[in-house]
């Protein structure tokens, strides 16, 4: 599920079309949807998952899939190779 608490946002549906929504607005997502979100205003979002890990580093291992181009990794931290290109 994919939850805006509050404020405005520009969202994708999943299929390249564009809503605008003002929370609170619950929807479902479905697995493996790719979509882009643009705050219009100051915005809280929350997204729920059904998990059956134990652990943040099993979640993350269930929940995260790889993107080999990214400079990022799992936690929003910064590759080592993409580091060192920043250095």
């Amino acid at each position: 599920f994919y939850l805006i608490v509050s404020g405005t946002v520009a969202i994708t549906d999943g299929d390249g079309n564009v809503q605008e929504v003002t929370g609170p607005y619950l929807f479902q997502s479905k697995p493996g949807t790719k979509r882009a979100v643009l705050a219009l205003t100051d915005t809280l979002c929350m997204t729920f998952h059904a998990l059956v890990a134990a652990t943040v580093e099993d979640a993350e291992a269930e929940l995260v899939e790889p993107e080999p181009d990214s400079m990022y990794a799992p936690g929003n931290l910064i590759k080592h190779d993409a580091q060192e290109m920043l250095t």
